[in-house]
């Protein structure tokens, strides 16, 4: 199950993700964030035109981090810094 939230280009979002980072706020934010529709573990959204998803689900996690993690990228602006 996938969470699609509502704004063009999620600039709501962007902005609420942003403002949970500068108010220390980010454990209560994606917390609330993942469970507010129920027990969802996985979503994924568009910022600014860009596929992003966010995962809390332990299998996913591993699954990228443990047995297919060259097959995840998290894409040239980070492997370029």
């Amino acid at each position: 199950m996938s969470l699609r939230l509502p704004s063009p280009y999620r600039l709501d979002f962007l902005a609420a993700s942003i403002k949970a980072t500068l108010t220390q706020q980010n454990y209560t934010y994606w917390r609330d964030t993942f469970f507010r529709n129920g027990t969802l573990w996985t979503t994924e959204v568009r910022v600014l035109n860009e596929r992003v998803i966010f995962t809390a689900d332990p299998k996913n996690i591993k699954t990228v981090l443990v047995t297919q993690f060259r097959d995840f990228r998290k894409g040239d602006q980070f492997r370029d810094a």
